[in-house]
């Protein structure tokens, strides 16, 4: 019995919790307008973090961002002898992320700060170009879908319990 009742309980958890929070879009949508508040991201910054091998190709980097380079020009510029002697990485980023952009952008004062700014972080040979600030940003369900499901999934189950207990006695 118990084997069999642990099964029963299974298969209820999974269609009723589990496999209706990913197949209930609208469920989940509406889950995500209701809760909102829960998934605010404080600080963001969409950059491109351009990491040189040395100073000698960071000053050359530097430049070539300087005179409206594109990316593509300035890697195949750079990366002719070694493709280790630059990586670009472009993306949105938060706090926490890379230790550059902490130290170089999330720790400055975002009024000053502005796009299109070109950020040269000495001693570690990166540079930063500012894309786009964003403070205090709710994240789009798109992009944290797989937080929201697993929120919505408990939210279910607690509603389900309640529903449980409210028709039977314990």
């Amino acid at each position: 019995d118990e084997y069999h009742d642990g099964i029963l309980l299974f298969n209820l958890s999974e269609d009723l919790i589990w496999n209706k929070a990913i197949k209930d879009t609208i469920g989940l949508q509406s889950f995500y307008d209701n809760n909102k508040q829960n998934y605010v991201l404080e600080k963001q910054v969409k950059a491109s973090l351009y990491s040189s091998k040395d100073e000698h190709v960071n000053k050359k980097v530097y430049n070539r961002i300087n005179w409206g380079f594109s990316d593509q020009d300035i890697l195949s510029s750079i990366n002719k002898t070694s493709s280790l002697n630059l990586s670009i990485d472009s993306g949105l980023f938060e706090y926490g992320e890379n230790n550059a952009l902490d130290e170089f952008v999330f720790s400055l004062d975002w009024d000053k700060l502005e796009k299109g700014d070109v950020i040269k972080c000495d001693g570690i040979n990166k540079i930063i170009i500012i894309e786009e600030l964003f403070e205090n940003s709710v994240s789009y369900l798109d992009d944290i879908k797989g937080l929201v499901i697993s929120d919505y999934q408990s939210f279910l189950e607690t509603e389900w319990l309640k529903d449980l207990k409210s028709k039977y006695n314990i």
